[in-house]
């Protein structure tokens, strides 16, 4: 417990139970306590008051020898506190990072190692940190069960209940055995006549006659339409489409080929998509299709979706058959796309069939 020493006014010291000092505080270095020359223990913190020092004995009890800490005592120091620091002990108070705080209480002397403000740090000389927690031991086993209790007495016997309802009538029992065959009876008149019986299976076919004179040749038939004339000239045409155009899709598709001249279709030989990635992917809605008067000839159901750059080829729809007199167009098979920043480029090659 900390104590004024009655021989040295001023000098307040903690001693152990040996009577060591172990800390202590007053006016003056503790090179000047010559009457307590040999009762510092070794490690024994000393605060001048008056200079704001710190010192440290390096030595041994019989021989002290005294290290000025001043580094560490630097900035304002409390060498009169009755408690520990505490985090409100900060730079908004004066105290700076080396400033000391002696709790006079306890005798722990504590050095600031970080004074910001509601947060400051505070090191207790020659404690170290606090170690981690160590982890929890091991469960112990359960305890054996108890011996089971012994039977408690029979109860009373209740009053007979009231009689049941009759039970069901039982099955029938089996038929008895057949009586003996009585005599038999006179002749009865003939009956009439059976039903005719079906048709017996048909014979092997004859022999094959001889062949017949041939006959007169038949009469010439009309002559039918001349056919559509078909176009040699394939073409190859390849359209641009920005993110806009790409996202309204549905409600405003492509046109990719003119509708053909009266009585003249389009024939589609393939259809390619080069898609240009941006930073965005379409989602929702990226089934592209190609139609051809409200019929779909080819489909892709990935490209749009795709996270970087992509070429892909369209698949065509089979049994479908091109449309006289129709447009072709590029669409998404149900609302537009929600999403993406890419552009698209179709390449189609067709070949142009008119009457």
């Amino acid at each position: 417990m900390p104590r004024t020493d009655s021989s040295l006014a001023g000098i307040v010291i903690e001693a152990d139970y040996n009577g060591l000092i172990i800390s202590a505080s007053g006016a003056g270095s503790p090179a000047t306590l010559a009457t307590l020359a040999n009762k510092f223990s070794a490690g024994c913190v000393y605060i001048d008051t008056t200079n704001g020092h710190v010192w440290r004995n390096s030595g041994s009890s019989a021989e002290p020898s005294w290290d000025d800490m001043s580094p560490i005592g630097e900035g304002q120091g409390n060498p009169t506190a009755t408690t520990g620091p505490s985090s409100g002990n900060d730079s908004t108070e004066g105290y700076e990072v080396g400033s000391y705080w002696l709790d006079t209480v306890t005798g722990q002397l504590y050095v600031c190692t970080d004074n910001q403000a509601a947060g400051a740090v505070w090191q207790l000389v020659g404690a170290g940190p606090t170690g981690p927690t160590g982890s929890g031991g091991a469960t112990g086993a359960t305890g054996a069960t108890g011996a089971t209790g012994p039977t408690g007495p029979t109860g009373a016997t209740g009053d007979t209940g009231v009689t049941g309802a009759d039970g069901a009538t039982g099955p029938t029992g089996a038929d008895g055995a057949t009586g003996p065959t009585g005599v038999t009876g006179e002749t009865g008149p003939t009956g009439a006549d059976g039903a005719t019986g079906p048709t017996g299976p048909t014979g092997s076919a004859g022999a094959t006659g001889a062949t017949g004179d041939t006959g007169a040749a038949g009469a010439t038939g009309p002559t039918g339409p001349t056919g559509a004339t078909g176009s040699n000239d394939i073409t190859t045409a390849s359209i641009s489409l920005n993110s806009s155009e790409i996202l309204a899709l549905n409600s405003t598709p492509k046109e990719l080929v003119a509708a053909a001249p009266t009585n003249g279709y389009t024939e589609i030989l393939s259809v390619e998509g080069i898609l240009t990635f941006g930073t965005v992917a379409y989602s929702s809605n990226v089934n592209m299709i190609v139609t051809q008067g409200g019929t779909k000839l080819f489909d892709n159901v990935d490209l749009l979706a795709a996270t970087g750059d992509q070429k892909e080829s369209f698949v065509p729809i089979e049994g479908a058959t091109f449309v006289y007199n129709n447009a072709v167009n590029l669409s998404v098979a149900s609302g537009n796309p929600v999403s993406g920043d890419g552009t698209l480029k179709i390449v189609i090659t067709y070949k142009t069939v008119t009457p």
